[in-house]
């Protein structure tokens, strides 16, 4: 299935997390086996789906005869998005964790694009591409161009800690994120209540180091009615579950002499007014039966307009992103 490649480059990680997508996991993984970046590790982690998701990864994984290592696994029991990240992790072997949905679609550069600055700078922690949404199929997107891993209208946003809490770092997408393995393993295992590794990761991370944006649109992001990254977070319960994953976060980067008492202060309290802001700009959530008529509606072939509707989609998701934040 694999064959060795001799290279200075360190070995990286394409993490692919999978859960109940069987319509859409084929093109996710096909994107992940198109990765020019050697020598690769792929994960195809699976966290217990009902449906034939985990079917389809085996049989694709079966298939493929290029050079890249391939680990395909599965979840013993359904542990949600924060321990299903955290056993991913503790798999990958690779120096630098490409973090990819079983829904998106990863384009062939994007590995080498993102390990690039992290590994050119040690100070920077991860790294995220610019995400391109869509809708509908595949075949009538038009990709954009991933030939070289030029920038695309500039040098890198690099950012803070301090820009990440007073709103000066750029939007942020877990979906497109690159992580420094080590920096991640600085800290205890994620909460299981979590319902989500993205921001924790991002707040970690930032107290350990940098991040940086790269100019360079090598996602493509499905928009559905089940994206991971819009159900389930309009409840009281869920922010204030990451509320504390910040705190316990935080809590720990003092104790360890890593952030000092002001620092930690500033931060504790950045964490209650996020998750306060939060929780009133949840209008309304996915769940809702008209939106998620909508987006259904949206996924299909029957409207011939999507670009111009997922523009709108997007331009209103930024609008409630701005006013939460």
């Amino acid at each position: 299935m694999t064959c060795k490649i001799q290279t200075d480059r360190p070995l990286v990680t394409f993490a692919l997390f999978a859960y109940n997508q069987e319509d859409y996991i084929r093109e996710a993984i096909e994107g992940a086996f198109a990765q020019t970046y050697e020598p690769l590790e792929i994960i195809l982690s699976d966290d217990c789906s009902t449906d034939r998701t985990f079917e389809i990864m085996k049989e694709v994984a079966a298939t493929y005869e290029g050079p890249h290592e391939v680990l395909l696994r599965q979840s013993n029991l359904n542990g949600g998005i924060a321990s299903h990240f955290t056993e991913v992790v503790g798999l990958a072997t690779g120096k630098f964790i490409v973090l990819a949905a079983g829904d998106d679609i990863s384009l062939r550069q994007r590995a080498v694009a993102s390990t690039k600055p992290l590994i050119e700078n040690k100070a920077l922690n991860f790294t995220e591409v610019i995400a391109m949404n869509f809708a509908g199929e595949k075949s009538e997107i038009e990709f954009p161009d991933d030939s070289d891993t030029g920038a695309n209208g500039g040098d890198l946003t690099v950012f803070s800690l301090d820009d990440y809490v007073t709103g000066r770092a750029p939007s942020l997408i877990g979906a497109a994120r690159t992580i420094r393995k080590s920096s991640f393993l600085e800290f205890p295992v994620l909460d299981p209540k979590c319902p989500t590794e993205d921001t924790p990761s991002v707040l970690r991370m930032l107290m350990l180091g940098g991040g940086a944006k790269i100019p360079k649109t090598l996602l493509l992001r499905r928009m559905h009615a089940n994206n991971l990254s819009t159900t389930g977070f309009g409840n009281p319960s869920s922010f204030a579950a990451i509320e504390m994953q910040y705190r316990n976060d935080i809590r720990f980067m003092l104790r360890a002499n890593r952030i000092d008492s002001t620092v930690a202060q500033e931060l504790l309290k950045w964490a209650q007014d996020r998750t306060i802001k939060k929780s009133q700009g949840a209008l309304f959530s996915v769940t809702d039966s008209r939106t998620k008529k909508f987006l259904k509606l949206l996924a299909t072939n029957e409207i011939s307009t999507h670009k111009k509707l997922v523009s709108i989609v997007g331009q209103f998701s930024r609008m409630l992103r701005k006013k939460s934040d």
